[in-house]
């Protein structure tokens, strides 16, 4: 592929940047070693998606495929995972943590979206998941796990509309759970497809994880019909913002569904446990499966031919089954025993340093954001007009100092400068 000249990440540097790629503990989450890494993963990941956008070869895949760093990236998602889960909720409970600038503390929790984009992204690749070896196990697990909560939250009534501001810390908080945190469900769904398509490619034991010891089968039915917080009925959420529904299925209802179809037609589906609970489960499905959906996505024919056997000849209750030596994901484990008596006293570092900066150190924050985010290049991802900064109205027209912020008239910007003149010097200074 020819370098283009507005790449974010030309070919030779994808692999080099790659190749640099190295875990960052829990500990470290901050460093200076982890903001570099942070903005190696966002310029890798941003253009990956450009690499998508514009039908190209995707020569990001390609370097992890190379050098089987997709190892490092899901050992830094499950602390990424733990930092969200175990480190920042005493941040935000300490009453005397209120910094001027909420940039590196809303980045700590945003490095995690970034890996699982990322991750998604690259996963299309089967040479790049047949790298990935025993971790393959790890990754199924974080994905059940936020399936799992994301459906719990569904059940409990968790609100999925975005709060209105995000002055301090637990409202960064609160707006990233209730928001991208929200995400994460329909890229945990992708990467479970790959990983099962990827045959021989990963451990077998990750495919009987996969189908009979998690029983996501039997999640994916609960999804579908009990609810999840990223589909509604006439409605789905993606890239922040909700979206109306104008096809037969939503593209999260397809992907559940093209999972679903993976699980029942791969060969390993014969360890699943055949009981009537599960068989129930399964039938349930067919009341998806009309003549307008099967038009609508072909490939669900397969799965509609599966259910469809299975309701006139159930196969025998499954006998026991093992593997001889079945991989476990210790991984997590293993963070969780090295850091169980440390979060404490991580959550203190964090607060009385990186992540209380001076206003220096804001500036500096600000300017590497916008070197790091490429904007005007990310812009060709976008299939909607700009909305205006005050009114909402499409607009054609931005800050002529910083180029970030769209304003559809003149009274607009005059009436927001007030607010923007304290981070438009800083942003124009790339």
């Amino acid at each position: 592929m020819e370098e283009e000249a507005g790449d974010i990440v030309l070919h030779g540097e994808a692999e080099i940047m790659v190749k640099t790629l190295r875990h960052i503990p829990l500990n470290k989450i901050g460093s200076k070693e982890w903001k570099r890494q942070h903005e190696y993963l966002n310029k890798l990941n941003q253009q990956a998606q450009l690499n998508v956008h514009a039908q190209v070869s995707d020569y990001i895949s390609e370097a992890f495929a190379v050098t089987h760093e997709i190892k490092t990236l899901v050992k830094d998602l499950l602390a990424a995972e733990l930092w969200r889960e175990k480190v920042v909720p005493i941040m935000i409970k300490t009453k005397d943590f209120a910094p001027k600038s909420t940039i590196p503390f809303y980045l700590s929790m945003y490095n995690e979206a970034v890996i699982l984009n990322l991750l998604e992204t690259i996963s299309f690749n089967a040479e790049v998941i047949e790298t990935i070896g025993d971790l393959a196990v790890d990754l199924v697990d974080y994905c059940y796990r936020t399936l799992s909560l994301l459906y719990a939250q569904h059940q409990n009534g968790v609100k999925h509309d975005k709060p209105d501001g995000d002055q301090t810390p637990r409202d960064i908080y609160n707006n990233f759970i209730t928001s991208m945190f929200l995400e994460y469900g329909p890229k945990c769904i992708t990467i479970l497809r790959y990983l099962s398509e990827a045959g021989k490619g990963i451990p077998l034991d990750a495919h009987t994880r996969i189908i009979r010891k998690l029983n996501v089968p039997q999640l994916l039915v609960a999804l579908m019909e009990d609810g999840c917080g990223w589909i509604e009925s006439d409605r789905f959420y993606i890239s922040g913002k909700w979206h109306k529904k104008t096809d037969p299925l939503s593209p999260h209802e397809t992907g559940i569904l093209l999972l679903l179809r993976q699980l029942l037609t791969c060969e390993d589906f014969s360890s699943y446990e055949f009981h009537q609970q599960n068989i129930s489960a399964l039938m349930r499905v067919q009341k998806y499966l009309t003549p307008t959906v099967l038009q609508f996505c072909s490939p669900l024919n397969d799965l509609n031919t599966v259910l469809s056997q299975l309701q006139v000849s159930p196969p025998d209750q499954a006998k026991s089954y093992s593997l001889l030596i079945e991989s476990e994901p210790e991984l997590r484990d293993e963070m969780i025993q090295e850091f169980k008596d440390a979060y404490p006293s991580l959550a203190k570092s964090a607060m009385t340093s990186w992540a209380k900066p001076s206003f220096e150190q804001t500036q500096r924050d600000a300017k590497e954001l916008v070197k790091m985010w490429q904007i005007d290049r990310l812009e060709q991802l976008m299939n909607e007009v700009p909305k205006c900064e005050v009114c909402g109205a499409e607009s054609e027209n931005r800050c002529s100092s910083c180029k970030t912020v769209w304003y559809c008239r003149r009274q607009c910007q005059i009436e927001h400068w007030a607010e923007h003149k304290k981070i438009c010097d800083m942003l124009k200074q790339r």
